[in-house]
């Protein structure tokens, strides 16, 4: 979460407790987890939940009134253990990497394949690193079981670390008939000396504006992405952390110039969609059409695709 996303989220927090005034606040999520006394400061809150207790709210909440004091619960530091969160229950906060046994994956996926789901999308924080606290786990054994349960006809993966991204993963991935191929391949530049600054090889989508970064930064990156041709592209304007190194570091750049570069990299990224679009005219394509239901009128349904 960055600093804007810190700041509307106590906004939002101050804004439910005047619509609402006789209601048990709870706050829940990264804020809570990086920031409790910040929270524990807005007037109003009668609950802070660290993320690991999330599952439990209901019981936190039973029995609190709107002039109880404060209470906060939960430290994700300390958690070892996969969260067991059902689907139909829908590095500072995140804390250790923690994988979901392999067995609770497949049971899951074969209670919601009983229901009539047929697609899946396996996703986490840092996804290639699946099975790294687990005995004889990866990603693929994963993938390769998900794809021998009865019902399952597609699997998609979430944002994946390119290391992960090898010729036996490829090969054993090519040989899954339900794997949609297609990857979200994490970059967040595609400039070496921003990757540096940034200290991390790989993350998630492209940001621009990093500190330090120039003008030959910035078109180092432009091109590396314009030579890949990705299907789509999502662009983030830098934000300051309050406690990051990169806060504190020299050569911030101006909100223009981060927006000028946006725009710049967010207009590629819509003529690359085009045309990877483009080029499935007169394919024949097996979809699976997603819609939104607008309303229902003498029985009958209409919507529109998303």
């Amino acid at each position: 979460m960055t600093n804007v996303g810190d700041r509307k989220s106590r906004q939002m927090i101050r804004r439910v407790r005047r619509e609402n005034p006789a209601a048990i606040v709870a706050v829940v999520g990264c804020l809570a987890q990086t920031k409790p006394e910040q929270v524990a400061a807005i007037e109003g809150v009668n609950l802070i939940l660290g993320t690991d207790k999330r599952a439990k709210i209901v019981e936190y909440l039973d029995g609190l009134t709107i002039v109880d004091q404060t209470e906060q619960v939960g430290d994700i530091m300390a958690v070892e253990q996969f969260e067991r969160l059902q689907i139909d229950q829908i590095d500072y906060a995140r804390g250790k990497v923690r994988s979901r046994a392999a067995q609770d994956v497949y049971a899951e996926v074969e209670r919601l394949t009983a229901r009539g789901y047929v697609e899946f999308v396996l996703t986490g924080i840092h996804l290639a690193s699946y099975g790294v606290d687990l005995e004889g786990a990866s990603l693929i054994d994963l993938i390769e079981n998900i794809a021998k349960i009865d019902g399952v006809k597609r699997i998609r993966l979430g944002s994946l670390e390119p290391t992960i991204v090898d010729q036996t993963l490829l090969d054993r991935l090519a040989k899954v008939d339900s794997f949609c191929p297609q990857f979200h391949l994490s970059l967040q530049s595609g400039c070496d000396n921003t990757l540096k600054r940034m200290n991390r090889k790989f993350t998630t989508d492209i940001i621009v504006g990093f500190p330090g970064e120039t003008d030959a930064d910035f078109a180092d990156c432009y091109q590396f992405v314009e030579a890949i041709g990705f299907a789509e592209l999502h662009v983030f304007k830098y934000s300051p952390r309050e406690g990051t190194p990169a806060a504190k570091m020299k050569g911030q750049i101006d909100g223009k110039v981060k927006s000028q570069r946006s725009e710049k990299l967010i207009a590629l990224g819509e003529a690359m969609t085009e045309r990877y679009l483009t080029g499935f005219i007169g394919q024949d394509q097996k979809k699976i059409v997603k819609c939104q239901i607008v309303d229902c009128q003498n029985g009958i349904l209409r919507g529109r695709m998303v």
